[in-house]
């Protein structure tokens, strides 16, 4: 009997070494057993589930999902390849007018916001406050101003920051999320009256721009500039939503594997979209338009 115990622990053993391994080897620093391709996702007062994390985008004026994927634990990185597969799936404005894409705070990334300029697409990204914001709001990063022409930054007390130059690598260890950004500060902190409120630092209070900061503040901008327009979004896109789960009661998949799961979605995208279509152009309009199509 103790033999066979000892067999058995060392199976058990043996198998949890080879967890461990794949897990020190994933890029996120999770995997599952149950589902290779699920991930742990946080929902709403934090709780964690295993699943998918759903994507989706809206036309603005038929109110049509026009795209889907799904992302990785957040949305973070998503923006930019929901903005490709939505230029795939319906092509550019036709009167060549630049597109925009209007999104929630969840996918306010610099790295993704380039992405999307570099796509010729026009964000309009919730921002992201820092948290100094709340805690310290006169001298937090927002209160300085980045003069693009000098490649300064005046801090509240009038005094420049200067950058030596130097890019610095952020986020090493995490692979392709990495990037560069500069440092700011000057001499003058240390006389500085105002440094005690400024920082806790027994060294010179500095700013750091990232290599995406130009995209984050030009989409802040136009966010802040057009708020009524910003608040279309929620107009645009939720109301699919909320049909889909409580009208649908699609609110958890019954497939494993990104390739079927994202057949479920699909299926039930296409679903609401023949409602959604039945209800802008009518039941004849709607199946002219789908017999011309098969034909074609």
């Amino acid at each position: 009997d103790i033999d066979k115990k000892l067999k058995h622990n060392k199976a058990k053993k043996t198998n949890y070494q080879n967890i461990r391994k794949q897990l020190n080897e994933s890029k996120d620093g999770q995997i599952s057993l149950t589902d290779p391709d699920s991930k742990a996702v946080v929902f709403q007062r934090n709780s964690v589930k295993v699943g998918y994390n759903i994507q989706a985008a809206s036309d603005a004026k038929h109110k049509m999902l026009v795209a889907a994927d799904t992302g990785d634990v957040n949305d973070t990185k998503s923006l930019g390849e929901m903005v490709k597969k939505v230029k795939e799936n319906i092509g550019d404005p036709d009167d060549g007018s630049q597109m925009n894409v209007l999104a929630d705070k969840g996918y306010h990334t610099g790295r993704e916001l380039k992405k999307c300029d570099d796509q010729n697409v026009k964000t309009f990204v919730s921002p992201k406050e820092s948290n100094s914001l709340k805690t310290n709001p006169d001298f937090a990063p927002e209160s300085f101003t980045y003069d693009k022409e000098q490649d300064v930054y005046i801090c509240p007390a009038g005094e420049i920051l200067r950058t030596n130059g130097t890019l610095y690598t952020k986020n090493k260890s995490q692979g392709k999320l990495a990037y560069k950004s500069r440092h700011y500060k000057t001499k003058a902190c240390m006389q500085c009256a105002l440094k005690p409120r400024c920082t806790k630092s027994k060294r010179n209070r500095y700013i750091e721009r990232s290599e995406f900061q130009q995209y984050i503040e030009e989409n802040n901008d136009r966010v802040y500039k057009n708020p009524d327009y910003y608040r279309e979004r929620q107009q645009i896109i939720e109301h699919q939503f909320g049909t889909i789960k409580r009208h649908y009661h699609f609110d958890y998949l019954l497939t494993k594997g990104k390739e079927k799961v994202m057949g479920e979605v699909y299926l039930v995208f296409t679903a609401y979209n023949l409602r959604r279509a039945l209800s802008v152009l009518g039941f004849d309009t709607l199946m002219s338009r789908i017999h011309a199509h098969i034909q074609s």
